[in-house]
């Protein structure tokens, strides 16, 4: 007899409304209603570089101008940096 109750409220709740997850709210004009639109889009970029450090990183090193630089490194990073971009 359980059974048949929790068949029958899940056979209730999927063939409720709520599960139309195909409904869109018309953002943007209407563009998502349409099969085939030509619109736009905002987008937050970050980049950042990747860097392969060899495996004697932390010797002693020669800078741009030739001067040895003494004195172990403890780490190389590469600075993020955020944008925006639009695309059409």
């Amino acid at each position: 007899m359980i059974i048949n109750r929790y068949l029958l409220v899940v056979v209730l709740i999927f063939s409720s409304n709520l599960l139309f997850a195909q409904h869109v709210p018309a953002w943007g004009g209407g563009a998502d209603q349409q099969d085939l639109s030509f619109g736009f889009s905002f987008t937050y970029v970050s980049t950042d570089f990747k860097i392969v450090n060899q495996p004697n990183f932390r010797n002693a090193f020669l800078d741009e101008n030739g001067v040895q630089v003494k004195g172990p490194l403890n780490s190389i990073s590469s600075k993020s940096s955020p944008a925006f971009g639009v695309g059409f």
